[in-house]
């Protein structure tokens, strides 16, 4: 089995016409940045529920997309990249596809510690079903999925080292999933923008005033 491509090249969404759109890095740094907005907007007595490293968790969320089973998906991201006859050779139709499953088994091992698998687990729900099956992805990809992970770890700072309770998991999955929502509408985060840090946390905080977030 070759390498795997690096992860700045795989797409996250499409574009209206079908072509490979954002990528995985790109969505998942805007995310980040949108879910540490959204803690700003949170009163003290419940900013100081969630644990350091919840705006991680929310940036981790997309990074099983790294995978061939989600990136063989785009037809036209194949012919992009050349990659169609490698694909069929190596069976990317067969393989897992559920990105949220892979996105939560490369944090489970991320964690290391089964005391802190949950967090895992809001990683993974954030399309709104809780994966309780852990995969084994012993491939090349795994690879450039870590190494984007931790870039994102690096930039949103460390994941959580406590276990949570039930209450604060699922705090945490909701913050993920709306600062998800939020920035998957491309009037504030187009497709084909390429941002520095300060300009993505500008965006999520002005994408907030403009929907009247509360």
């Amino acid at each position: 089995m070759g390498n795997a491509p690096p992860h700045e090249d795989c797409w996250d969404k499409t574009t209206k016409d079908g072509r490979p759109g954002i990528s995985v890095r790109d969505h998942c740094l805007n995310v980040g940045c949108v879910a540490e907005a959204l803690l700003t907007f949170l009163p003290r007595q419940l900013k100081d529920l969630l644990p350091a490293g919840s705006a991680a968790l929310a940036a981790l969320h997309d990074i099983g997309k790294v995978s061939p089973g989600f990136q063989r998906k785009s037809e036209a991201w194949l012919v992009q990249r050349s990659m169609g006859a490698r694909a069929l050779n190596e069976g990317w139709s067969a393989r897992v596809s559920d990105h949220a499953k892979i996105s939560q088994f490369t944090v489970q091992e991320l964690l290391g510690q089964s005391r802190l698998y949950p967090w895992a687990a809001v990683v993974g729900a954030h399309h709104g079903r809780i994966k309780g099956v852990r995969v084994s992805l012993g491939e090349p990809w795994e690879q450039e999925r870590r190494r984007l992970a931790a870039e994102l770890i690096s930039e949103f700072a460390s994941l959580p080292d406590r276990p949570p309770d039930k209450a604060t998991l699922w705090y945490v999955a909701g913050l993920i999933t709306v600062a998800d929502w939020i920035d998957s509408d491309d009037r504030h985060f187009p497709q084909d923008a390429r941002w520095e840090m300060p300009e993505r946390r500008r965006r999520a905080q002005t994408a907030l005033t403009t929907i009247e977030w509360r």
